[in-house]
């Protein structure tokens, strides 16, 4: 039987976290003749982990951090152990001495293209090395789009035949937005904010915070009343999003959520007036899957991948034109009946995304990876 290991200790974060979990439980479903080595720390929870008989869950003998040396140490010797005919990198923080084949998945080339989204100066050059060392040394990779499949022929210097796009989706997200009936007691925590525009992601500066927060201004001189939720960990990032918001004086109009569970955000969505995602840069845009999901129109930057994700269910804009953005925004507060004919028209474009599709494709590149010499 053949055995796939799959690096799992991302599995707690927010984005990729969702898209470890989804491909562990899919694969294994699919793939019963394969026995699937995951990989986690100690400390992790591992509730997620699907019981299936082919799922062999390996603890590492000590923690082993994300972007740390223990990477490039602990977890080569955990690996080559556990008899593995293949690995699955999640993520670019593939260990460098580790000779098993491999493949790897990358999700964006954020820190390459901007480097100021990294915590420090050392963290992006990391960042960096390891993108291309991790690339160069798998023998597929995997992206989450054709955008992002471009992207790293463009900037890693990958040949186009080695790199395969495996789209996410947003299935638990669909299923949750059934489920939620009581939104607005969901939200009680939050405090009075309906109307509300709705932002989910990051901080970061290629997130574009700033754009939105400068069209949001332009858009409350005459909707005085609506407020902005940012759903959104604070990070470093944060002081100077705050120090934005000040200088427009949107103190009292605009609410940052911190972390909220599963069913808080598909409240929230469920509640807002739009979806406002302004990024410059997205290697897929998940959340605009969970908005459609959730019947939620969608306003959003026409750059990267989010034209492929979304295509006609949404209205594009120039990220770097508040005016234009707040335009839009504007028009869609007005205008009832379009918003619903774009909530119809996402809940539509989500049935094409699945975490079983997802896996069958990923199954194929495993597949064609052991093939390869």
């Amino acid at each position: 039987m053949l055995r796939i290991g799959i690096d799992a200790r991302m599995a707690q974060h927010t984005g990729i976290g969702r898209y470890v979990r989804n491909v562990v439980r899919h694969v294994a479903a699919l793939a019963p003749d394969i026995t699937f080595v995951v990989f986690v720390n100690p400390s992790q929870d591992r509730s997620w982990l699907p019981t299936a008989g082919n799922v062999e869950a390996r603890e590492l003998p000590r923690e082993v951090g994300v972007y740390s040396l223990a990477e490039h140490t602990t977890l080569p010797k955990a690996l080559r152990r556990a008899g593995l005919d293949l690995v699955h990198f999640p993520s670019f923080n593939a260990p460098r001495f580790c000779s098993l084949p491999q493949v790897v998945t990358i999700h964006d080339l954020i820190y390459l293209l901007f480097p100021e989204s990294c915590p420090s100066r050392l963290a992006a050059w990391y960042a960096r090395k390891m993108l291309r060392t991790a690339s160069g040394r798998a023998r597929l990779v995997i992206t989450v789009s054709e955008h992002g499949r471009e992207d790293v022929v463009k900037h890693l210097g990958l040949p186009r035949e080695k790199v395969r796009p495996t789209p996410e989706a947003a299935d638990e997200m669909v299923e949750l937005a059934g489920r939620v009936q009581n939104a607005d007691a969901l939200l009680a925590r939050f405090g009075p904010l309906r109307p509300y525009l709705l932002y989910v992601g990051n901080l970061a500066p290629h997130k574009n915070l700033a754009g939105l927060l400068a069209a949001c201004a332009r858009v409350r001189e005459s909707h005085p009343a609506l407020r902005l939720v940012v759903v959104g960990k604070r990070t470093h990032h944060f002081p100077p999003v705050q120090a934005r918001v000040t200088e427009l004086g949107l103190a009292q109009s605009v609410c940052f959520t911190d972390h909220v569970s599963d069913e808080e955000l598909a409240a929230l969505y469920k509640r807002a007036e739009m979806l406002v995602h302004p990024s410059l840069y997205e290697g897929f845009g998940l959340t605009v899957l969970e908005a459609f999901a959730c019947g939620t129109p969608v306003v959003l930057s026409n750059r990267a991948s989010l034209p492929e994700v979304v295509g006609d269910a949404a209205v594009l804009v120039n990220p770097e034109d508040a005016n234009e953005m707040a335009e839009a925004i504007s028009g869609l507060l007005a205008d009832p009946a379009r918003r619903d004919r774009l909530a119809q028209k996402g809940r539509e474009r989500v049935k094409q995304f699945s975490w079983d599709r997802t896996a069958r494709e990923t199954l194929a590149v495993y597949r064609e990876a052991m093939e390869r010499t």
